[in-house]
């Protein structure tokens, strides 16, 4: 985002009529995925608001992410000192966690709980936040909102939050997040990509959560059956898991068909976005799952995971498949590289449904839960 947010105050000079929040922007200081994202965007979006709440920023300076050991310290010790000394009443944690201590509320965004279900090669460290430290946080914290419905049953069904504690908003693709026309995302994509064949699109970080194995086996065999499918593009940062990932490619010979980009900048995603086939995104869980609203808000159909998150936001708007089912997704890709008819009515769908979602309501009902908890 190209506005500065860091160390900015939202407030008209009749402050007293507003709320005073704390907030964590600590996360906002190193790579700008998820968490970071979100965290800026709902800053944004509150700046706009006609009545916008007064913001104490908190952050220990370090414009990196944070190691585990270091992210203990601040959410401990350093952001709860920070916020016992402002004059704000409340706190709002846009991810992680913080230490609540006397009568000042809390309000903690749990975006999913995917480190204590899928603890995978963490060390000691990371397996005791995750696992220990982050949910005690939501059950000491006075309230929680959480991306998505299927969230909230998980914060109930494994840490027995009351589900009255916590609110469901929705948040939205990047305000930045827009349909290209075809013509113009593919030129531009040729040019920086040296691509023209049309492509099939992945957009996240490569690790197991993400199903690209399973991903691959089932594009594999959909090539056997038509021999001009498009190929695989892979959008996204290497992360744990990559080494099995590559090995996959070359195992099913797929080395002239998957193109694995790395990082991309956003005005560039969302080209490659607009000018996809369509978007594969069978994650085993997810907690909201952005790459399944930014390809529906950039006008293509998506094959999506039937579980978690993105079965309930993708329901009648995306091919829903099992994601531990090869057969299905081959069978979604096929369907999709052949029935063009059947692309465009999800891909109408899609665009439908992403008007449903918009950073101006995530902040409205994000302000409603702030003044119910000061109720």
């Amino acid at each position: 985002m190209e506005r500065d947010l860091y160390n900015e105050f939202f407030y008209s000079e009749d402050c007293s009529k507003f709320m005073e929040i704390g907030f964590d922007i600590q996360c906002t200081l190193g790579k700008l995925t998820g968490i970071p994202r979100y965290t800026l965007n709902l800053l944004d979006a509150f700046s706009k608001l006609s009545e916008p709440p007064r913001l104490y920023q908190f952050s220990n300076g370090l414009r990196r992410d944070l190691k585990t050991y270091e992210r203990f310290w601040w959410e401990a010790v350093q952001l709860p000192q920070q916020f016992a000394k402002s004059s704000a009443n409340m706190i709002h944690v846009p991810g992680f966690g913080i230490r609540k201590q006397g009568k000042k509320k809390v309000v903690i965004t749990a975006h999913d709980i995917i480190g204590y279900l899928f603890p995978g090669n963490m060390s000691k460290t990371a397996q005791t936040y995750w696992s220990h430290w982050l949910p005690w946080c939501y059950k000491k914290a006075d309230h929680l909102i959480v991306d998505a419905f299927h969230t909230r049953e998980d914060l109930v069904k494994h840490l027995r939050i009351p589900e009255k504690k916590i609110s469901v908003i929705y948040i939205a693709a990047d305000p930045g997040c827009v349909r290209v026309p075809v013509d113009e995302a593919r030129r531009e994509i040729k040019e920086s990509l040296g691509l023209s064949d049309p492509y099939f699109l992945f957009v996240g970080t490569i690790e197991p959560r993400k199903n690209l194995i399973r991903t691959l086996k089932a594009y594999a065999q959909a090539l056997k059956s038509k021999k001009d499918l498009p190929k695989l593009m892979i959008v996204g940062a290497k992360e744990w898991g990559t080494q099995q990932f590559e090995a996959a490619i070359k195992e099913l010979s797929l080395e002239n068909h998957v193109i694995a980009t790395g990082f991309v900048p956003d005005h560039m995603l969302w080209k490659i976005y607009s000018a996809a086939h369509a978007v594969i995104f069978v994650s085993i869980y997810e907690g909201f799952g952005l790459p399944l609203v930014e390809g529906m808000t950039c006008g293509v159909p998506v094959i999506a995971s039937n579980n978690s998150s993105l079965g309930e936001l993708g329901k009648d708007c995306s091919y829903p498949v099992d994601p531990y089912s090869e057969s299905e997704i081959t069978k979604a890709i096929l369907d999709l590289a052949q029935n063009s008819a059947l692309g465009r009515e999800l891909a109408e769908k899609g665009s439908r449904k992403a008007k449903e979602f918009s950073w101006q309501k995530t902040a409205e009902q994000t302000i409603e839960v702030y003044k119910n908890i000061q109720a």
